[in-house]
């Protein structure tokens, strides 16, 4: 059960960068060129492109997880199987403790931002305020955390079966 729901969500994540990094593409592109032939530019363009890199990090963080290709400790591959398998467990395991331990702060933070209600820009009317940058970080600690889980759980299923 879990396996399919993260197919699905490494899905949207990889759907979302794509989204992002070609809108992160096309506005600093436009960015560029009303700079240099119209000597002007978008005042909110660049905090935007800012905030935009962090969430394009974490999806991207988060997508790498899913996939098992996050971070790995270095030891040498032990010949015993079960071994191996309580190797990537801890492994896992201790991925998945420090992105919710990190997630659980990182919240805390958004929160205390939500508290200030400061505005990162304005365009036109619209402000974007500088807590829903901040959600973007503990939502993407948990998706990082959720991917590490089922790397744990996985495993432990495939031996009960």
């Amino acid at each position: 059960m879990l396996k399919p729901v993260e197919r699905a969500l490494a899905l949207v994540e990889t759907a979302l960068l794509v989204v992002l990094l070609s809108l992160m593409i096309f506005l600093a592109f436009f960015q560029v060129v009303l700079r240099d032939f119209f000597h002007s530019g978008i005042l909110w363009a660049d905090p935007l492109l800012r905030h935009l890199v962090i969430w394009l990090g974490f999806l991207g963080a988060a997508f790498a997880a899913s996939q098992g290709k996050h971070f790995a400790w270095e030891m040498p591959k032990p010949k015993n199987q079960i071994l191996s398998r309580a190797f990537a467990a801890v492994a896992n395991l201790s991925g998945a403790l420090a992105s919710l331990f990190l997630a659980f702060a990182a919240r805390e933070y958004a929160a205390e931002e939500k508290t200030y209600g400061h505005a990162l820009f304005r365009i036109g009317s619209f402000s974007f305020p500088s807590w829903a940058s901040a959600d973007i970080i503990w939502l993407g600690f948990l998706l990082v955390g959720f991917h590490f889980l089922i790397r744990v759980l996985s495993p432990i299923k495939e031996e009960i079966r």
